[in-house]
């Protein structure tokens, strides 16, 4: 992914965070990954750390 392509997945991620209040916001983060194969590990781990700081 490109930097750019991995902004917007992070803040894809937080909309769906927010999105669901009562659900633990790690819960979200992996039912949003697994949805998403094609996020390489390496691609996962910079989006985390975005959405996470």
């Amino acid at each position: 992914m490109t930097p750019p392509a991995r902004l917007a997945a992070a803040i894809e991620l937080l909309t769906e965070i927010d999105a669901h209040p009562r659900r633990p916001a790690d819960a979200v983060a992996n039912d949003f990954f697994r949805a998403r194969r094609f996020i390489g590990s390496g691609d996962r781990r910079a989006v985390s750390d975005r959405t996470w700081r």
